[in-house]
């Protein structure tokens, strides 16, 4: 059998039905007949992502069904890498009745003895997918900043954050970890010759030398802390071209509780050209702190501020990870990198620095 049949399988009407059916506790079948094949997307290699498989499924519905689904559905099928293909279950089914600017999902099933999970959810539909920072489409970055403020604003400094399974993402068994892979990547960057800049080079290494600290007195000191969408890349929104429509955002295995100043650094700080991003970040996070106040939140100035600076920093983490488990290639990373320096400067991110 081939890796598309074995694909292909997952997506049958009794596989559906099952995860539907648990999703929703119903008792009659949902789906009658499926129509399957390999999602094409411009991110996609036949239907692949780095961790993930992803199907285009087309339904009929089963007569006397309980749930109403959409004809066009998709069915992620992610590889547990880490631990995050469960991670994204978890999300979708503490997700389930929030309100989310975030693709419908219909059911998920986790497969132990394949280490896979499934996560069935609507084909969000898409007039364009980000492909780079583009001027033309900024109202709709703004959307995209305003749909990531409601996903903040959902566990909002809630009681539970901090405990159980909304555990801060900066803990030392963590930093303990990453460090390890951030040290890797700054090794390799070092001996690549990518950055001559020796000035640029100390200051990276005092970043890691004290982002740990930083990032534990941030979690011991107190100030806001919500759910992040972790990898907040404009890849993972859909965007449509009616200014009405409401951005919705996919892909949850790394979703974390961090400061919210991670997931708006991790949007602009690393994929965008330092002139771009001068030019239009201001205005996009007063767009992200007006829907907060909307929502009856405020994000207090002056940690606001200081969270952006400790999160320009912890992207330098994001970049050298990436580098380290080959993410990004040598040429990406000294990119995110030398853009980086220049976020540090205009934000006076290494005034934090002991």
């Amino acid at each position: 059998m081939s890796e598309v049949e074995n694909l292909l399988r997952f997506a049958t009407a009794d596989s559906l039905n099952s995860m539907i059916e648990q999703h929703y506790k119903t008792t009659r079948p949902t789906i009658s007949t499926v129509s399957a094949g390999l999602a094409q997307m411009p991110y996609l290699e036949d239907g692949a992502s780095r961790n993930a498989w992803h199907i285009d499924i087309e339904v009929t519905s089963a007569e006397d069904a309980e749930i109403a689904v959409p004809r066009h559905l998709m069915l992620k099928v992610g590889r547990d890498t880490a631990g995050q293909a469960r991670q994204e279950i978890l999300f979708y089914e503490l997700a389930r009745d929030a309100g989310l600017p975030i693709a419908q999902c219909y059911g998920t099933a986790w497969l132990e003895d394949k280490n896979l999970a499934l996560v069935l959810m609507e084909k969000v539909p898409a007039d364009f997918f980000y492909q780079g920072a583009n001027a033309q489409h900024l109202v709709h970055y703004e959307q995209a900043l305003r749909s990531l403020a409601r996903l903040h604003a959902w566990h909002w400094n809630h009681p539970s954050i901090g405990t159980g399974r909304f555990e801060y993402q900066w803990n030392h068994e963590f930093l303990d970890s990453i460090i390890v892979l951030i040290e890797a990547g700054f090794a390799k960057i070092k001996m690549s010759n990518h950055l001559v800049d020796l000035a640029a080079i100390e200051k990276i290494g005092e970043v890691i030398k004290q982002l740990p600290s930083l990032c534990l007195a941030r979690v011991r000191n107190g100030g806001p802390m919500c759910i992040n969408h972790g990898d907040a890349g404009l890849w993972n929104f859909m965007f449509r071209e009616g200014l009405s429509a409401t951005v919705k955002m996919l892909d949850f295995p790394q979703w974390c509780v961090n400061p919210p100043a991670w997931d708006l650094m991790y949007m602009t700080a690393l994929d965008w050209p330092t002139e771009f991003r001068r030019a239009h970040q201001g205005a996009l996070f007063d767009a992200y702190n007006e829907t907060l106040i909307s929502l009856g939140i405020v994000y207090p100035p002056e940690i606001f501020d200081r969270d952006i600076k400790l999160c320009a920093l912890g992207m330098t983490g994001v970049a050298l990870v990436s580098l380290a488990t080959g993410v990004r290639s040598i040429d990406e990373a000294a990119e995110e990198v030398s853009r980086l320096m220049a976020v540090f400067d205009d934000y006076g991110a290494l005034e934090i620095l002991g």
